[in-house]
C-alpha cells in the first residue's frame, strides 16, 4: 500500500472524526459530510478493506437527510459504491440481490438520482449478474446504458457493449454476434 494512500486515509479518519463530534459541521452542510464518507469508502475500497467500507455504506443510508437532494446523493453513491466492492471482489450475487432496492431508489429518485449515476448503477447491475450466470437479465440493464446519449461515460458505453457480446455469446445467440462485433467496433472507431 503506498505512502499516499495511508496518508490520505489518515486525513480522511481524522475528518469524519472531527465532522462526528461536531453535529452542527454536519447538520449545516450534510452534503459535505456525505462527500467526506463517500470519499472514505472509496479510500477503504482501493485499500481492500471491504468489510469496513461496507459498515460506512450502510451508516450512509441510515442518515435521515431533509432535502430530497441529500436522499438522492445517498443512494447513488452508496449504491455505487456498494456494487463496485461486490465486482472488486467477486460477490455478484450480493450485488444481484440489490436489484429490487435499487430499482425502487431508480423510480423513487427519477431525474434526481443523476444520469451518470443511473448508467453506472445499470452497468454494475449488468456486471452482476454476468458474473452470477443471470445473462439475460444481464442484457437487460445494459439496453438501458445504450439508449442513452453516446457523450455520457463514453468508458462505460464502451464496456457495456463488450459485455453485451459476451452476454449474448453465454445465451448462445449467435445470429446476433457478428452484428453485436461490428456495431461495438464501429463505436469504438470513433
Amino acid at each position: 500500500l503506498s505512502a499516499d494512500f495511508k496518508s490520505r486515509y489518515q486525513y480522511s479518519c481524522k475528518l469524519l472524526s472531527l465532522m462526528e463530534k461536531n453535529p452542527l459541521l454536519v447538520s449545516e452542510d450534510i452534503n459535505q459530510y456525505i462527500g467526506a464518507i463517500n470519499n472514505h469508502i472509496f479510500l477503504l475500497s482501493e485499500m481492500k478493506k471491504y468489510d469496513e467500507a461496507l459498515v460506512y455504506i450502510n451508516n450512509l443510508r441510515k442518515m435521515e437527510p431533509k432535502s430530497s437532494t441529500s436522499k438522492a446523493r445517498i443512494f447513488r453513491t452508496s449504491f455505487v459504491q456498494e456494487l463496485h466492492i461486490y465486482i472488486e471482489t467477486g460477490w455478484f450475487e450480493r450485488g444481484v440481490k440489490l436489484i429490487p432496492e435499487i430499482e425502487a431508489g431508480l423510480h423513487k429518485f427519477g431525474i434526481a438520482a443523476g444520469n451518470i449515476f443511473k448508467i453506472l448503477l445499470h452497468y454494475n447491475l449488468a456486471y452482476c449478474c454476468f458474473g452470477s450466470g443471470h445473462y439475460a437479465q444481464a442484457v437487460n440493464w445494459i439496453k438501458y446504458i445504450l439508449e442513452q446519449p453516446l457523450e455520457l461515460r463514453e468508458d462505460v458505453q464502451t464496456y457495456a457493449r463488450l459485455l453485451n457480446i459476451l452476454a449474448h455469446f453465454e445465451l448462445q445467440h449467435k445470429e446476433l454476434l457478428e452484428s453485436l462485433i461490428r456495431s461495438a467496433e464501429r463505436y469504438m472507431q470513433k
